[in-house]
């Protein structure tokens, strides 16, 4: 009885390890095909990366009027070609703000305090707008036609933008605003069409995202982190950081 019992006991055992061991074997190979797969993952981001440089520099000669400075690439990793850019390319502080046109608090900044910024540190600062959350917003097409508008040296699409109330506009309309600015319509119809402007959109909020921007309005000023928009608080930062 003794040994027939030791016997199944032993069955038993043998049952669980091999169970185990086919356990592990899987485990070690979905391990191993994950890891495989984030590896094809990072090759396929690089090659893109690649591929969208090469696009830029088509983007820099096909589209853009005028030479963008590459310093928010340099601190930060965004693209400047599809971004509206203000005050001095030389200036000491970098103030880049994250907004979107139908967000009510950034309308808000763009009329009341954001001239008002820029006229008094215009020689000291160097300020990009970048619109985010596009999709979100249902606004792509107005963000892209406005990057088409900067990549031209015309950042007055900007006030056409945010003046949309209705938040409703047609691709008509979009272009009859290109034409009332005088921008190159050639140009602009190529640059609205080319899906590389739009990836690059995606990649400047993709970076956003990265930074730990989740909602707009949002400022960097030197890496210094504002949510929402606060005048008297950029004002007094940007001084501080001059009288650094």
């Amino acid at each position: 009885m003794d040994a027939n019992q030791n016997k199944k006991t032993g069955i038993i055992v043998a049952i669980i390890i091999m169970v185990f061991i086919l356990f592990m074997s899987f485990w070690g190979f979905d391990l191993i095909n994950q890891r495989m797969e984030a590896i094809s993952n990072e090759s396929s981001d690089i090659e893109q990366k690649q591929i969208n440089q090469d696009q830029i520099n088509l983007i820099a000669s096909n589209y853009a009027t005028y030479e963008t400075s590459t310093r928010i690439t340099d601190e930060y990793g965004f693209y400047p070609e599809v971004v509206p850019t203000y005050g001095n390319p030389n200036a000491p502080i970098t103030v880049i703000e994250f907004t979107n046109f139908y967000c009510a608090f950034c309308e808000m900044y763009h009329k009341q305090d954001f001239a008002k910024l820029l006229e008094k540190y215009q020689d000291s600062i160097y300020y990009a707008s970048i619109f985010v959350f596009s999709d979100a917003y249902n606004n792509m097409d107005l963000t892209v036609a406005t990057a088409c508008s900067a990549l031209q040296g015309n950042n007055e699409y900007v006030e056409y933008a945010f003046s949309l109330k209705s938040h409703k506009y047609t691709e008509d309309d979009l272009f009859e605003q290109a034409d009332q600015l005088n921008l190159d319509i050639e140009k602009f119809t190529s640059c609205y069409n080319d899906t590389t402007i739009r990836n690059l959109l995606d990649q400047n909020e993709s970076v956003a995202r990265d930074l730990g921007v989740y909602s707009t309005p949002f400022f960097l000023i030197d890496g210094q982190m504002l949510i929402g928009a606060s005048y008297d608080y950029m004002d007094s930062t940007i001084a501080q950081l001059l009288g650094k």
